[in-house]
């Protein structure tokens, strides 16, 4: 504590108006749902935090890409700790650390590549929390609470982010896992084994256990044997670099469950934003079908558009790896498009109930065959052909 404060008083030596930012002080006020004391322990360790990991010179400074080291930029590119670039059912951030890739890292390497990832201005981030998967699929390491995992996940240290960790899973398949998980817990607090959540199975069975608390195994960035899937945190860093450059302009870090997503594949089609809209286009379709008048369409996708965007979502598209927001008028014709394809859904539903209903001839079997008895004049004799 007594380390925390002095970070905190050299900081505000420094730069007062960082460390006193209204909405800064707001955001660790959400992240504790506004209990002040809570508010300021955060505050204090999170000082303490990064001036361990980053030094004096970035107590009152944003991080940005380039503080990182090349130890860290090493490890984000390999994968070894990422953020998913979608949430979770309940809106909450969700980061992954890979335990068995970290016993080479420095000690403070894990918490600065989790500080650089997990600040946001996302008000709904500090409000709902952030999950954490500790991933440790494979080799068994006897020491996989080593000193980057331990200085991570320890109690003062989660409690040091700016986001709170609202969950933990972990998942493993080495039996040996289960003693020493048994152990780590009764030295816990019992709010932080309330936290946590065990995965035990080979990594299959781990990564759709996922689904049962709101994380998809779309999003999962592991295949079924195992191995780390670094594409998404890849075009992430892209993402996160374009919104250090443009200042937040444009560019969205990550879907929030509302948005709507253009583009194909089933991370898009499975998106709440996207299924919430098919279900807003679904309901007004019988009012969008009977009018006649243009306009009056369009005054119905403008409807729902607006709706949506109530709600905080926003239309987004993906270009190069980069998410960003589209205008109106292409809000607006995928929207269009939504009616349209329920319109040819519909018709097509419609027709195929109305043959079910046409009765079928006396003559067609129920294979479709026909019993009709031609005769078929021949040169030589008359053939009786059943066709």
């Amino acid at each position: 504590w007594r380390q925390g404060v002095e970070a905190l008083i050299l900081a505000e030596q420094t730069d007062a108006g960082y460390v006193q930012d209204p909405l800064r002080r707001l955001s660790f006020l959400r992240s504790e749902r506004m209990n002040p004391q809570k508010a300021a322990e955060r505050y204090v360790y999170y000082f303490e935090m990064k001036f361990q990991c980053f030094g004096p010179h970035k107590l009152t400074k944003d991080l940005t890409y380039e503080d990182l080291s090349p130890e860290d930029i090493a490890c984000l590119k390999a994968g070894i700790v990422q953020i998913l670039p979608f949430r979770d059912n309940s809106n909450r951030l969700v980061f992954c650390l890979f335990l068995s890739h970290i016993g080479h890292l420095s000690e403070k390497c894990i918490p600065r590549c989790v500080l650089y990832l997990i600040q946001t201005p996302d008000r709904d981030v500090f409000q709902r929390g952030a999950v954490l998967i500790m991933y440790q699929i494979g080799k068994f390491i006897p020491d996989a609470f080593n000193k980057p995992a331990h200085m991570f996940c320890a109690p003062r240290t989660l409690d040091a982010y700016p986001v709170r960790i609202s969950a933990i899973h972990i998942a493993y398949d080495d039996p040996k896992y289960r003693m020493l998980m048994a152990f780590g817990m009764a030295l816990k607090s019992p709010d932080y084994r309330a936290k946590v959540k065990q995965h035990y199975g080979p990594p299959a069975d781990c990564i759709k256990s996922f689904a049962s608390f709101g994380i998809p195994k779309e999003y999962i960035p592991v295949t079924d044997q195992g191995e780390i899937k670094r594409k998404k945190m890849t075009e992430w860093l892209t993402c996160r670099r374009q919104l250090e450059a443009s200042g937040g302009v444009g560019v969205v870090e990550y879907p929030a469950n509302f948005d709507v997503l253009f583009g194909k594949g089933v991370i898009s089609q499975r998106h709440f934003g996207n299924l919430r809209l098919q279900y807003l286009v679904e309901e007004a379709l019988e009012e969008y079908t009977e009018q006649q008048s243009r306009n009056k369409k369009s005054a119905i996708i403008d409807r729902i558009a607006r709706h949506i965007q109530d709600l905080g979502g926003r239309f987004l598209t993906k270009d190069s790896g980069v998410w960003t927001v589209v205008n109106e008028d292409m809000a607006h014709v995928k929207i269009s498009h939504l009616f349209r394809n329920r319109r040819s859904d519909a018709r097509r539903k419609a027709a195929a109930a109305a043959a079910e209903k046409t009765p079928r001839p006396a003559n067609v079997t129920s294979d479709g065959s026909s019993n009709l008895v031609v005769e078929e004049q021949d040169t030589s004799n008359t053939k009786r052909i059943r066709t």
